[in-house]
Protein backbone atom coordinates (compact mmCIF):
# COMPACT_ATOMS: atom_id res chain seq x y z
CA UNK A 1 0.00 0.00 0.00
CA UNK A 2 1.20 3.56 -0.60
CA UNK A 3 0.63 6.58 1.37
CA UNK A 4 0.58 10.07 0.25
CA UNK A 5 1.80 12.85 1.71
CA UNK A 6 -0.35 14.23 3.68
CA UNK A 7 -0.57 11.05 5.81
CA UNK A 8 -0.25 11.80 9.18
CA UNK A 9 2.84 12.31 11.35
CA UNK A 10 2.86 10.03 14.57
CA UNK A 11 6.01 12.37 15.39
CA UNK A 12 7.83 15.25 14.19
CA UNK A 13 11.38 14.07 13.27
CA UNK A 14 13.42 16.95 12.52
CA UNK A 15 16.37 17.45 14.33
CA UNK A 16 16.13 13.53 15.74
CA UNK A 17 19.96 11.73 15.39
CA UNK A 18 18.80 8.45 14.21
CA UNK A 19 21.97 6.93 14.29
CA UNK A 20 22.43 4.53 17.28
CA UNK A 21 25.83 4.00 19.32
CA UNK A 22 26.34 0.02 18.99
CA UNK A 23 26.48 -0.05 22.52
CA UNK A 24 23.18 1.18 23.01
CA UNK A 25 21.67 -2.02 21.31
CA UNK A 26 24.21 -4.85 22.82
CA UNK A 27 22.62 -7.74 24.13
CA UNK A 28 23.45 -8.52 27.83
CA UNK A 29 23.70 -11.91 30.29
CA UNK A 30 19.73 -12.31 32.02
CA UNK A 31 19.38 -14.90 35.07
CA UNK A 32 17.32 -17.70 32.99
CA UNK A 33 13.81 -16.92 35.47
CA UNK A 34 13.30 -13.87 33.31
CA UNK A 35 11.09 -14.39 30.44
CA UNK A 36 11.43 -11.75 27.80
CA UNK A 37 8.71 -10.42 25.77
CA UNK A 38 9.00 -11.28 22.00
CA UNK A 39 5.17 -9.29 20.67
CA UNK A 40 5.82 -5.51 19.89
CA UNK A 41 4.68 -2.80 21.48
CA UNK A 42 2.41 -0.61 19.42
CA UNK A 43 3.96 3.03 19.34
CA UNK A 44 1.73 4.76 17.03
CA UNK A 45 -1.45 3.76 15.14
CA UNK A 46 -0.27 5.47 12.11
CA UNK A 47 3.03 5.05 10.13
CA UNK A 48 6.00 7.58 10.49
CA UNK A 49 6.91 9.87 7.58
CA UNK A 50 10.54 10.66 7.81
CA UNK A 51 13.20 11.97 5.22
CA UNK A 52 15.67 9.48 4.30
CA UNK A 53 18.79 10.22 2.40
CA UNK A 54 20.43 8.29 0.24
CA UNK A 55 23.45 5.32 1.58
CA UNK A 56 22.37 6.46 5.10
CA UNK A 57 21.25 3.62 7.24
CA UNK A 58 18.88 3.98 10.24
CA UNK A 59 17.94 1.30 12.79
CA UNK A 60 14.02 1.17 13.29
CA UNK A 61 12.53 -0.27 16.63
CA UNK A 62 10.84 -3.30 16.43
CA UNK A 63 10.04 -3.47 20.02
CA UNK A 64 8.10 -0.67 20.21
CA UNK A 65 9.54 0.35 23.32
CA UNK A 66 12.02 3.36 21.99
CA UNK A 67 11.34 7.31 22.80
CA UNK A 68 12.87 7.88 20.02
CA UNK A 69 10.13 6.50 17.63
CA UNK A 70 10.67 5.07 15.18
CA UNK A 71 14.46 4.73 15.79
CA UNK A 72 16.12 1.97 18.20
CA UNK A 73 17.60 3.88 21.52
CA UNK A 74 18.43 0.31 22.60
CA UNK A 75 15.03 0.15 25.18
CA UNK A 76 14.82 -3.57 22.99
CA UNK A 77 17.13 -4.60 26.06
CA UNK A 78 13.96 -6.22 28.47
CA UNK A 79 12.84 -8.06 24.78
CA UNK A 80 13.35 -10.83 22.89
CA UNK A 81 13.34 -8.39 19.98
CA UNK A 82 16.14 -6.54 18.44
CA UNK A 83 16.72 -3.18 16.03
CA UNK A 84 16.52 -3.62 12.61
CA UNK A 85 19.36 -1.84 10.13
CA UNK A 86 17.49 -0.43 6.89
CA UNK A 87 19.52 1.50 4.39
CA UNK A 88 18.08 4.10 2.17
CA UNK A 89 18.58 3.76 -1.71
CA UNK A 90 17.03 6.60 -2.48
CA UNK A 91 16.81 10.20 -0.74
CA UNK A 92 13.04 10.40 -0.79
CA UNK A 93 10.21 10.55 1.88
CA UNK A 94 9.34 7.21 3.62
CA UNK A 95 7.24 5.80 5.83
CA UNK A 96 8.39 3.70 8.74
CA UNK A 97 5.51 1.13 10.46
CA UNK A 98 4.75 2.66 13.89
CA UNK A 99 2.42 0.11 14.72
CA UNK A 100 5.28 -2.87 14.69
CA UNK A 101 2.62 -5.15 12.94
CA UNK A 102 4.15 -4.72 9.28
CA UNK A 103 4.88 -7.66 7.41
CA UNK A 104 7.54 -5.57 5.22
CA UNK A 105 9.38 -4.87 8.12
CA UNK A 106 10.50 -1.48 8.39
CA UNK A 107 8.18 0.32 6.02
CA UNK A 108 4.39 0.55 7.04
CA UNK A 109 2.09 -1.94 4.72
CA UNK A 110 -1.10 -0.49 6.25
CA UNK A 111 -1.40 -3.06 9.34
CA UNK A 112 -2.15 -0.88 11.90
CA UNK A 113 -5.64 -0.07 9.95
CA UNK A 114 -6.60 -3.63 11.55
CA UNK A 115 -5.65 -2.61 14.76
Amino acid sequence: MIFGATAPEALPHEGVDTEVDASDCQATARPEHIQLADTPQIAATTPFKVEVEEGKSYFWCACGKSSRQPFCDGSHKDTALSRLKWTAEATKAVFFCGCKQTAHAPMCDGSHKGL
